[in-house]
């Protein structure tokens, strides 16, 4: 828990390509089929989008409110500073459902001396969450239908009451087989992605802030294959791109496609839109 940020850095990430590594598909998320128009970015911000709801279901799923982990009745308050309020769990390991997909935790903690403990107490200061999911979501959106398959690992600091602030970050891998109504148009997308996802920097003010996440990024490294009516052997168009997200303590961070094509994700609804259409 004592070594530097890049080297934690670059360690979230080896953990999230090893993972990315494991999911089944012959496709690479580095291949040379960039975006080149609007609608295109709106079908890869959308897949962003469902990408940061699987690494929510995860922060609000471990505990960081001392509540037992359970299906979430609501998809608001992304990474909002009460999740670092009062108390933590007693258990290790957690699993709890997202509509049909099955989120598996496995937890360690630490105290602000960086000894890991067996269970967590009032000295506990960081976290790290293990994660892995397999399922289909349909009820809990109204806006996709997706079957997950997702690992990766999330790392919590600041935890200890003194601490004013904490910290958030963690990479995951994930494949998307979804299904959703276009961002600007009345058309149904689907889609298979294979989808990176790096958090890093991610600081909250525990009190006397204005609710979100002040700083800090999350970036998306995303391949996507648009099919036809979910024909996996149908492919319409493939997408790469790079997706990324930058806390600015409000409700509506910024996105950007390639750094091209900007969107605003409503961190209350978790909608995600064009930039100036809210």
């Amino acid at each position: 828990m004592t070594v530097s940020r890049a080297r934690t850095a670059g360690a979230l990430l080896l953990i999230a390509v090893l993972a990315l590594a494991g999911c089944s598909s012959k496709d690479s998320p580095v291949s040379p089929n960039l975006v080149t128009t609007q609608v295109d970015a709106d079908d890869v911000a959308f897949q962003a989008m469902i990408a940061f709801d699987d690494v929510n279901s995860v922060v609000n799923g471990a505990g960081l409110n001392g509540a037992q982990a359970a299906p979430l009745s609501a998809r608001s308050g992304r990474f909002a500073p009460q999740s670092f309020g009062g108390g933590l769990v007693l258990l290790s390991d957690t699993t709890f459902q997202r509509g049909n997909v099955t989120f598996q935790l496995s937890r360690r903690w630490f105290s602000f001396l960086h000894v890991e403990q067996a269970v967590p107490d009032g000295t506990t200061d960081s976290l790290v969450v293990t994660s892995r999911a397999l399922g289909t979501d349909s009820t809990s959106s109204l806006r996709y239908r997706v079957t997950v398959g997702h690992a990766g690992q999330l790392r919590a600091g600041g935890l200890v009451a003194f601490r004013p602030i904490a910290t958030l970050q963690g990479a995951w891998a994930d494949t998307l087989d979804s299904r959703f109504t276009a961002l600007q148009e009345a058309v149904t997308r689907t889609f298979y992605a294979r989808v990176l996802t790096v958090a890093n920097g991610i600081t909250i003010q525990k009190s006397g802030g204005t609710g979100y996440p002040a700083t800090g990024t999350i970036v998306w490294t995303i391949h996507a294959q648009r099919t036809r009516d979910g024909n996996r052997a149908d492919v319409e168009k493939t997408l790469d791109a790079v997706v990324t997200l930058t806390f600015n303590g409000t409700r509506y961070p910024g996105v950007t496609v390639n750094g091209t094509w900007p969107y605003t994700l409503d961190l209350d609804t978790g909608l995600i839109s064009r930039s100036g259409s809210l």
